[in-house]
């Protein structure tokens, strides 16, 4: 009589969910076994079968099929492992790393790795950005420093908010500015220093004594195809020498230089600035031979010194 009555209640508990039937044991319950998922309505809400294809059991939450069991698989002997080969896959079920995300992550706190590869899985420094670009942002002073590679340019540049600031040229060079170096240092502008300006192994150091920034023009003097000095008189040269170019805001300081071609009894005349502004320089010949001093060509140099 027991044996038919728990017969009766298996049979009651029989039931059909698909074209399979699920069914209530003694020591289990026996859901349908299909390959394909099959339709999941509102309708089907709550119903499960087991996948046999990818052997997880499947749950219906009235829009699409779920699995039932946690994506987190252990290896028997260390179940403190993940996945069957002892790497963690998100959004793949296949992966490559230790970790491996399929999709983007958010971490709200410290990130501490040896190595940080971007666009590389084998960076061989702490940072290591294949083909990318690395920005800093200031969003208080709403400013984005940027170091850029460009390579149509073969350069590195650091940008401020899009502006190049500094260039990096491959090769060693370095400009500042938006200049492309064309020298181990080019600048596109002025500069500023506190202490000497050594050059070429400290043969020549350019320094001042005062706050002010001073440049040096080197100018020629051409007296033409002839230029006479009669005895006892003193001459110019005219035209005075246009020095606009140098751009000079007030007059500078003007030295005589050396002889650079031409003929004549140069070196007898007593040579000196007579006037100069920012734009001209005016030079005065004395002859205090008591013959004519006649010149032939005569080109030399002046050097003005000034702000």
């Amino acid at each position: 009589m027991k044996k038919l009555l728990f017969l009766l209640i298996i049979h009651l508990l029989s039931f059909n969910t698909f074209a399979q039937s699920g069914t209530m044991l003694p020591d289990g319950f026996i859901v349908p076994n299909l390959a394909e998922a099959p339709a999941c309505t509102v309708d089907d809400k709550g119903k499960i079968y087991f996948n046999t294809t990818t052997s997880l059991i499947m749950a219906c939450d009235g829009t699409q099929w779920r699995t039932t069991i946690s994506q987190w698989r252990t290896i028997e002997a260390l179940p403190q492992a993940i996945n069957f080969t002892g790497k963690v896959g998100i959004n793949t079920d296949n992966p490559q790393f230790d970790l491996d995300v399929n999709g983007s992550a958010k971490i709200s706190n410290a990130l501490s790795v040896s190595k940080l590869g971007i666009g590389t899985a084998s960076p061989e420094t702490a940072l290591e950005v294949v083909d990318g670009d690395v920005a800093i942002t200031s969003t208080l002073d709403s400013k984005t420093w940027k170091f850029d590679y460009s390579d149509e340019n073969d350069y590195l540049s650091l940008q401020e908010n899009g502006t190049t600031r500094m260039i990096f040229a491959n090769g060693g060079n370095v400009g500042i500015g938006p200049v492309v170096p064309t020298a181990k240092l080019s600048v596109d502008g002025t500069g500023s220093f506190t202490g000497n300006l050594t050059v070429n192994g400290g043969n020549g150091i350019v320094r001042t004594t005062t706050a002010n920034s001073l440049k040096t023009h080197l100018a020629q003097v051409n007296l033409g195809s002839s230029f006479t000095v009669l005895a006892g008189n003193c001459a110019t040269n005219s035209p005075a020498l246009n020095v606009s170019s140098a751009g000079f805001s007030s007059a500078p300081t003007v030295q005589v230089g050396n002889l650079v071609s031409g003929t004549g009894n140069f070196g007898k005349l007593i040579i000196s600035i007579q006037s100069a502004t920012s734009s001209a320089v005016t030079v005065r010949f004395c002859n205090t031979t008591a013959s004519n001093i006649s010149l032939s060509n005569i080109v030399f140099n002046i050097l003005c010194i000034g702000q």
